[in-house]
């Protein structure tokens, strides 16, 4: 048995079986568990309380599982049944000295999943349960995921106030079941790769994870869950499957606080009268156990053990799993190189909708957005991935269709390889996208920022669009200039980002812009005078827009960086803008019958 501790198993609360098409039959028993011995992964996250060995133990020891009858599965309930972790022989420790002997636990359910909690053998109510997931692999092991919160032992210890609160995520990893199910199934072939993106399949000896697919769960292709709205802002979480499309493994390590895995992000694009603008975002699902599945266009699979990805496969996180109410914020995220901490502040705010993917609601609903098309996008962030120089490649989008605020389902295919700023292009053929290098930023690796631009005439103007995604540069952009002749007019200058949220350390507020000799300028505070400016981070997408009565034609566009680096600014070259010539004039005629103009 291994018995760690481990970050990022924050999970939702509902009762789930993602193991295979099977599960959506009418009815369908989980196969039996052999007992034997299995690894054990327990986060211990509550401040001041440890978890320690068995008393006179030098070790954690080891345990044996089994199941008492069997989970039958009902839809997605478990209707009955209990799991026995025997032999566990565990202390729960706080810094007082108060000390809960978890001896062994028992996980019970009754038949609508409304009464789930953990005992020991004494029949003492330890734990209650947010949440469990089982689901069985294509190797005929599982894995069962439990979110533990005090249950009446709080009153025990006198520390009635910690009731509730979130104590643990314990991981159960057993090697092999009675009853194996089929491979899951497979989907289509892989997008076209953005400029500027990763190694692609099988370049080099490195690891390369991209988002295989947004919004599918095994073959549930409508995997967005909604969890609820306050104060007009809706939550979601989204499902990711990820793929090593490398010929490496890919590190995937958390426990004993290791932090050589993934970090998850999920973002929410909308397309409404010809701006494709960004309304959402999450915080970040730290990954943990990558299991070995087999997707066609992601294979053959050479599966490995939980701390690693194997080549050429696939893992997946439902959306109740990759929920990030109990995430971190990109704030502790240096996407540049995957570095990332541990131990940063809980999301904060209302209890349904922290932490996770937030749209306003006036942004997402249907009746107050006639005619809208909506985009989700998932971003992996690593360590190994980004010193392989693969990370351009991480982000994945995917088109949905917005039914109501509450029901948002699959709409359309995965785009992978590819930053959701695409999805302006595939509504807009007229929409061009340069990729924007920044050499040097993380060794002599690159990252990336993706800028949109078109002009569109509207009555006698021009309407100019641009739009910068910064994927994954941790200096981040500060400002936007646009060159332009000292004489061009211009009006409707405006400006839109996506909100920050649950404690987030930044600051919100709208740049201001500034009409210069030659240019129209965009921007926030510098990093000097406010470290935690509006500045574009990784993993969101500013706009910017104006309009002039001067027909479009190419010219240049600055990126200022906002963190101290190699670089400070980028150059962004043939990018749409309004000519130097003056707008043609109507034309006067005379003749027959009663004056006139015509347009030029």
């Amino acid at each position: 048995m291994r018995l760690t501790t481990a970050r990022g198993l924050g999970l939702a609360a509902c009762l789930t079986w993602c193991a295979s098409p099977a599960a959506a039959s009418e009815e369908q028993p989980l196969p039996y568990v052999q007992p034997g011995v299995v690894d054990i992964v327990f986060e211990d996250s509550l401040p001041g309380w440890a978890l320690a060995a068995p008393e006179g133990a030098d070790t954690l020891g080891s345990a044996t599982m089994s199941v008492d009858g069997k989970l039958v599965l009902q839809g997605h309930a478990v209707r009955s049944g209990q799991l026995n972790a025997a032999g566990v022989g565990l202390r729960l420790v706080h810094a007082s000295g108060k000390t809960v002997a978890l001896e062994d636990l028992v996980f019970s359910f009754d038949e609508t999943g409304g009464d789930v909690h953990a005992r020991s053998t004494d029949s003492r109510h330890l734990f209650d349960i947010d949440d469990v997931v089982v689901e069985i692999n294509p190797d005929g092991s599982v894995l069962l995921v439990a979110s533990l919160s005090m249950g009446v032992i709080a009153g025990d210890l006198q520390t009635p106030e910690l009731q509730g609160s979130h104590v643990a995520s314990l991981v159960l990893n057993v090697d092999k079941v009675a009853v194996q199910r089929t491979p899951a199934r497979g989907k289509l072939a892989s997008a076209p790769t953005a400029p500027g993106s990763g190694s692609g399949s099988y370049a080099g000896n490195n690891p390369d994870v991209i988002v295989f697919d947004v919004g599918y769960d095994g073959p549930n292709s409508n995997d967005i869950h909604y969890w609820g709205q306050s104060g007009g802002i809706a939550a979601y979480s989204i499902a990711t499957q990820s793929c090593n499309i490398g010929n490496a493994l890919l590190d995937w390590f958390d426990s004993g606080g290791q932090l050589n895995h993934p970090v998850i992000a999920q973002n929410m694009f909308r397309y409404k009268n010809g701006r494709l603008t960004q309304i959402g975002q999450s915080w970040l699902k730290h990954g943990f156990c990558a299991v070995s599945e087999i997707e066609s266009g992601c294979s053959p699979c050479g599966a490995t053990n939980c701390d690693t990805l194997g080549i050429g496969c696939a893992d997946t996180y439902w959306a109740t799993l990759n929920d990030g109410r109990s995430g971190g914020s990109k704030a502790y995220v240096n996407p540049a190189s995957g570095a990332h901490t541990h131990g940063s502040p809980s999301p904060v705010g209302n209890n349904t909708t922290r932490g996770r993917l937030q749209v306003a609601v006036a942004d997402i609903d249907p009746s107050q957005n006639p005619g809208a098309e909506y985009f989700i996008e998932s971003q992996y962030v690593t360590a190994d991935d980004a010193a392989a120089g693969s990370s351009a490649n991480n982000a994945s989008w995917r088109r949905v269709n917005v039914i109501s605020v509450s029901n948002v389902d699959g709409g359309g295919l995965t785009q992978r390889e590819k930053p959701a700023i695409y999805a302006w292009q595939d509504q807009d053929p007229a929409v061009q996208i340069n990729a924007v290098a920044n050499t040097g930023e993380f060794g002599s690796g690159k990252t990336y920022f993706f800028v949109a631009h078109k002009a569109a005439r509207i009555g006698s103007k021009w309407r100019y669009e641009y739009a910068i995604q910064n994927l994954n540069s941790d200096q981040g952009a500060d400002s936007f200039s646009v060159a332009l002749d000292p004489a061009v007019e211009l009006s409707n200058v405006g400006f839109s980002d996506v909100d920050w949220h649950s404690g987030d350390p930044f600051d919100g507020t709208d740049w201001t812009t500034n009409r210069g000799a030659g240019d129209l300028t965009w921007a926030t505070d510098d990093f000097g005078t406010n470290p935690d400016a509006n500045a574009i981070r990784w993993g969101t997408m500013y706009n910017f827009w104006f309009e002039s009565p001067n027909p479009p034609t190419t010219g240049t566009a600055t990126i200022g960086l906002f963190k101290p680096g190699v670089n400070s600014a980028r150059t962004v070259s043939s990018i749409t803008v309004p000519s130097d010539s003056p707008p043609a004039q109507p034309k006067t005629f005379t003749g027959p019958g009663n004056g006139g103009t015509v347009g030029g």
